[in-house]
């Protein structure tokens, strides 16, 4: 089963949109910074 998702992209103020086999994986990879849409600033 795929899973589609949205997320807000706080770098930017854009929305992401995806897809995934593994919702909960993928969530992690954009938590870690894996995705740069969505990667976290350094501050």
């Amino acid at each position: 089963m795929h899973y589609f998702y949205v997320l807000y992209s706080l770098k930017d103020g854009r929305l992401y949109k995806g897809y995934s086999s593994n919702l909960p994986q993928r969530v992690l990879q954009h938590d870690v910074g894996r995705n740069l849409s969505t990667k976290k600033e350094d501050l």
